[in-house]
């Protein structure tokens, strides 16, 4: 075949192929698990002691269970205690799967808010040193507030990707475990530092992130062959 043929086979193909429809949003939304499907599970919604907290276990749970993203439509939801996503059972769950992937409507539309200081927002860890959680994703997402806003302690391969993290008394995210990312993030007005990376923080990935008013914007102790990029 002729080189200009060869060329505009692949361009008409490169055409057809960006004209394709695509999966509809109803379909995309129909193939994650929603926090709001557990309403009712949620506490006091619109009062003084608003928990969601119950309504994000059970959410976990189920996602869990089907193997499905979390999906937080756009909105605030407040919680009093931390989000508890803990890995299954590490001897029935092979080296690498997939673990999960909590997502959002955009960085300021999804909101968590913690309301009491001294509990975390989020523990996504592992269950202790040999038993780490891996490749958990959080995505277009808010968290605000409490102790640690995201703690990440004992978990491998993670992203953050395109997040807000506000307010944490002590640190935005703290984390320890190889190879995560930490992506196109903002990092506010957290008390000791904005990120803490320790404890086998390696391999580690800090690109495009804004840091503003944290007591320190990166702390790092430990560490071998991270990078703090752009």
């Amino acid at each position: 075949m002729p080189i200009m043929r060869r060329v505009l086979t692949a361009a008409a193909l490169t055409v057809l192929a960006t004209c394709l429809p695509g999966p509809s949003f109803s379909q995309v939304l129909a193939d994650v698990v929603s926090v709001t499907d557990f309403r009712d599970q949620a506490l006091d919604v619109g009062g003084e002691e608003e928990d969601w907290q119950p309504a994000f276990q059970a959410a976990i749970a189920r996602a869990w269970e089907t193997r499905q993203p979390v999906y937080l439509p756009a909105g605030e939801y407040h919680i009093r205690r931390a989000i508890e996503i803990l890995p299954p059972d590490t001897e029935k769950r092979p080296f690498g799967a997939d673990g999960i992937r909590l997502v959002g409507a955009g960085m300021y539309k999804s909101v968590i808010f913690q309301s009491v200081e001294t509990e975390n927002c989020v523990n996504w860890t592992g269950l202790e040193y040999e038993k780490s959680d891996s490749r958990g994703q959080l995505e277009d997402i808010s968290l605000r507030g409490g102790d640690i806003t995201l703690n990440i302690k004992w978990h491998n391969q993670f992203k953050m990707d395109s997040c807000y993290i506000e307010g944490g008394a002590r640190y935005g995210v703290y984390a320890e475990g190889w190879s995560s990312r930490f992506l196109n993030s903002i990092i506010r007005w957290c008390g000791e530092a904005g990120i803490y990376g320790g404890g086998h923080f390696n391999n580690c990935i800090i690109r495009d992130c804004y840091f503003s008013r944290d007591g320190i914007g990166i702390l790092l102790s430990g560490v071998h062959g991270s990078r703090i990029e752009g």
